[in-house]
């Protein structure tokens, strides 16, 4: 069978057995890493129900153990087909990824959750895979090709969660203002602000999303630095386009000063330079409109928070005081604060300096950061 094939075969299990119980659902997937992708019964390369023991008394067992001889590879949490995702389902896994010292994990529920478990990161700070089951998904027949035993490697497999991941973050920033706004930049050089509004107003663009890759591409992972800089609108006479170069913008922020300690509980978000620009008013509103929402955290773990830190480029450009933190109305699943200026005192301790290396090291993508909550 074709990775399409067996994917869809997957989708037609799993829809079958909507409302089986965790037993059945447990001899449904471990059948499915043997028929499908390929591991063998044999030879113990499918372990179910392992027991872990912790101190003298308590043990946890974990579903599927997928292994390589001697090494496990991935752990597979399994919950009956017809339940949604929850945070206790998710914090199970990572108790099991925690206790054996993984971090390949995938939940399997209503979806399918994939986790490259980051050991620098709290719980709530964890990215993840999300996969839908439907037939011909492009991301569910990536799944396959990276899970199944013939191609598998962990190298390559984390490769394509961190793409997977960047995809979804790239698609959530993309919106059609976003497009308007880069074309205006462009266009800007040679023709009036009137004559681009007109052409982009008859262009008619809209943005509609995609599927995560074509059937028939491969993922080529990308390494090496690809920061893009900060967008401005600053005329500069060596660079009309107004795009200020990531070099000079890097070499600006390595001469500031690095704070040396954050004493205060607070939440660190960083924000990119076009977002705050996208918004027509002040700076300072700008900041603050561009910081406050809407982000994918914990609540109850955000109300510790006494600041938000609006950081762009590892600088922080503002200080905020949280009055309160509540769910945002129109994104589910993230939140938003209210909040004014700190104090001077606040705002001369932070503003205009470096966030310390710790929170800016390479490979933190995170936007949000808590510090001392």
């Amino acid at each position: 069978m074709t990775a399409i094939e067996k994917w869809n075969r997957i989708v037609e299990i799993h829809d079958k057995h909507m409302g089986a119980k965790e037993q059945t659902v447990q001899g449904i997937w471990e059948s499915i890493f043997a028929e499908i992708l390929g591991y063998s019964r044999l030879d113990d390369e499918i372990e179910r129900h392992r027991n872990i023991r912790i101190g003298s008394t308590e043990r946890v067992i974990t579903d599927i153990i997928i292994k390589n001889g001697e090494t496990d590879l991935f752990v597979v949490e399994l919950k009956q087909h017809n339940l949604p995702y929850s945070d206790e389902m998710e914090l199970q896994l990572f108790s099991y990824l925690k206790q054996l010292r993984n971090d390949l994990g995938i939940l399997i529920c209503d979806k399918i959750y994939i986790y490259d478990y980051d050991y620098d990161k709290s719980d709530d700070e964890q990215e993840k895979v999300v996969i839908d089951f439907a037939a011909n998904n492009r991301a569910g027949i990536k799944f396959v090709e990276f899970f199944s035993k013939d191609v598998f490697t962990k190298t390559t497999t984390k490769e394509f969660i961190r793409f997977a991941i960047d995809v979804e973050t790239i698609s959530n920033e993309v919106s059609k203002d976003l497009v308007f706004e880069l074309l205006h930049k462009y266009f800007a050089v040679q023709y009036s602000s009137a004559a681009i509004e007109e052409a982009l107003a008859n262009l008619g663009i809209e943005v509609s999303g995609v599927a995560l890759m074509d059937n028939n591409s491969r993922m080529t992972p990308i390494s090496g630095d690809h920061d893009t800089g900060i967008l401005s609108t600053a005329s500069n006479t060596s660079n009309p386009s107004g795009v200020a170069e990531p070099s000079k913008v890097r070499d600006d922020n390595e001469q500031m000063e690095v704070i040396e300690e954050i004493a205060e509980k607070c939440v660190i978000i960083k924000v990119r330079q076009r977002t705050i620009d996208s918004y027509d008013c002040d700076l300072s509103d700008a900041i603050y409109k561009a910081t406050r929402a809407a982000w994918k955290m914990r609540i109850e773990r955000a109300e510790k928070a006494d600041y938000v830190l609006s950081v762009t480029d590892g600088v922080v450009k503002a200080v905020f005081l949280v009055m309160q933190w509540r769910h945002n109305e129109d994104m589910q699943g993230r939140i938003e604060f209210e909040g004014k200026e700190a104090s001077e005192e606040i705002k001369r301790k932070y503003i205009g300096k470096r966030i310390p290396q710790e929170y800016r090291r390479k490979g933190l993508a995170s936007p949000c950061l808590y510090v001392n909550c």
